[in-house]
């Protein structure tokens, strides 16, 4: 209902925005609500859209979707579509909008998330742009490997050393960590000696592995590219499984070389710790019975 005054005239500004630029939008939270169309050159000779051809597409085309309003207005509705669920939160929200017309047309539906899908790697890339992503990030790599306490300058130091490896500029200041993990994360800091710590407790764990999820991280984020890959970890994590975080943005399942040695028929000795299989009566290493 609001208007925008300019040139002394008001207009309407609400409805859908295109924006055409040569280089990606630099402001990560806007980049984050649009979907990404990348236009190349065509070698297609397009007919120009004159005033004479736009009005005769108005004259046929308006009341045709003008009728499709007025028949199916009470039809209309936010798709709960389940193929949306992967997809990151705002992602979701545009794509549940864009779905809203379709009327619950499930072939429409699967095409629309076929080609909102490209969007996700993009969108996963620019978020090393928000604040408090990155932070978040950091937290909960930083929780899988610190046993009791993760400092605000522990958060700092993981934070610029990603950012360098993605070619960020710019480094976090600790008050500035300190001041997103308390304001906008939620996460209290205590001060001990010289530094501020967050206590890594029960309830804490909990919290990092649902805000995570909550914002789209999964325990993919915090590997190597080369465990990825392989798709197993090196050290299993029950709140990862609890949360069902122990995939990869494919989807894909990530599994524990304990897990892997399970299904090749492997055991670890209970003396030496030695993996041996099963079906040996005795531990290879220091001659335990099995």
């Amino acid at each position: 209902g609001s208007r925008v005054l300019l040139s002394g005239k008001a207009f309407e500004n609400f409805g859908p925005k295109v924006i055409a630029s040569r280089v990606p939008l630099e402001d990560a939270a806007l980049a984050s609500r649009t979907i990404h169309v990348v236009m190349t050159r065509s070698d297609r000779d397009a007919p120009e859209l004159d005033v004479d051809a736009e009005e005769k597409l108005t004259d046929e085309l308006q009341p045709v979707l003008e009728m499709f309003r007025l028949l199916h207005y009470q039809s209309v509705a936010t798709s709960q579509h389940p193929a949306f669920l992967k997809f990151p939160p705002r992602l979701r929200d545009s794509a549940r909008a864009l779905a809203a017309p379709l009327l619950g047309n499930e072939e429409l539906l699967e095409q629309l998330a076929g080609a909102l899908e490209c969007q996700v790697p993009y969108m996963q890339v620019d978020r090393f742009s928000e604040p408090e992503w990155v932070v978040m990030l950091a937290l909960f790599r930083l929780c899988h490997v610190q046993p009791y306490d993760v400092y605000v300058r522990n958060v700092t130091d993981e934070i610029n050393r990603t950012r360098r490896e993605t070619g960020e500029t710019g480094c976090y200041s600790p008050k500035m960590v300190g001041h997103i993990l308390n304001k906008s994360l939620g996460f209290s800091t205590r001060r001990r000696g010289d530094g501020y710590r967050i206590a890594l407790t029960l309830e804490c764990g909990r919290k990092i592995h649902r805000q995570a999820k909550a914002m789209g991280l999964n325990r993919s984020d915090v590997l190597p590219p080369i465990d990825v890959e392989s798709g197993l970890v090196d050290q299993p994590c029950d709140l990862c499984s609890e949360y069902g975080l122990m995939t990869d943005h494919e989807g894909r399942r990530l599994r524990t070389v304990f897990e892997l040695h399970e299904e090749k028929g492997f055991m670890q000795c209970t003396n030496c710790g030695a993996h041996v299989y099963s079906d040996d009566a005795r531990c290879s290493r220091c001659e335990t019975p099995r």
